[in-house]
């Protein structure tokens, strides 16, 4: 009703921790119409646009205030997660997460490498 979702692999459900459910549910107690995120009354026929321009423009200073000095920080934020993701939870999991349709977009695009990863238990076989 309000858009078309990129993709059939960008609909689902996702986990979140108990305190952003928390501070989901206090912006809903809060909201006047169906967005937790409000912005402008929804029209049909509007042209794509983003209806939460003021919380992207709050998150835009706060990435900034980060740090994150890319032309895209938004996407930067997306490949971050992308990355922590993987590290601590794998490849697949990273894909399910950013709803890739394909895990070679995951793996080329959103999974840094952060840290070293070496083989241990060498035991008495060095020296």
């Amino acid at each position: 009703m309000y858009h078309r979702l990129k993709s059939e692999d960008s609909a689902g459900e996702i986990d979140v921790s108990a305190e952003a459910k928390a501070f989901l549910q206090k912006c809903q107690k809060r909201a006047t119409g169906p967005f937790v995120l409000e912005g402008p009354p929804w029209k049909p026929g509007r042209k794509r646009g983003y209806r939460c321009d003021a919380t992207f423009a709050r998150v835009l200073v706060w990435l900034r205030k980060q740090g994150v000095t890319s032309h895209r920080p938004l996407h930067t934020l997306r490949k971050e997660i992308g990355s922590l993701i993987a590290q601590e939870h794998g490849i697949f999991a990273a894909s399910r997460y950013l709803r890739h349709a394909d895990i070679r977009i995951t793996a080329s695009i959103y999974a840094d490498k952060k840290k070293a990863v070496t083989p241990g238990g060498l035991g008495g076989l060095v020296g």
